[in-house]
């Protein structure tokens, strides 16, 4: 079972960056909405877990996968005093993905 219980390990997104892909330039891959996510939570290994809104649904991405693609789209935004790496909502998997994968072996 993954370990997503845990409140303090899951980001919270206010709101999603609905023009990133357009401004960043990932349209031709990813839809345009994306996520910023404050570059210190992506310090490390392991799955960073996103919940958007008020929605009680869960992502993930691999935080090494997730450092590559700010890096690789320069998709960087201050945000106040608070520096986050933009990345395409649709690059992270939903936990209910994950659970029908795992159903699989």
């Amino acid at each position: 079972m993954l370990q997503t219980e845990n409140y303090k390990d899951i980001v919270f997104i206010k709101e999603p960056f609905y023009a990133a892909g357009k401004i960043y330039g990932w349209t031709h891959k990813y839809k345009s909405i994306g996520l910023g996510i404050n570059l210190v939570k992506l310090e490390g290994d392991g799955l960073l877990w996103v919940r958007v809104g008020e929605s009680d649904k869960l992502y993930s991405i691999e935080k090494d996968l997730a450092r590559k693609f700010i890096e690789t789209y320069s998709s960087y935004h201050d945000a106040k005093s608070v520096k986050l790496g933009v990345i395409a909502w649709d690059a992270f998997v939903s936990k209910e993905e994950i659970n029908d994968q795992q159903k699989l072996f």
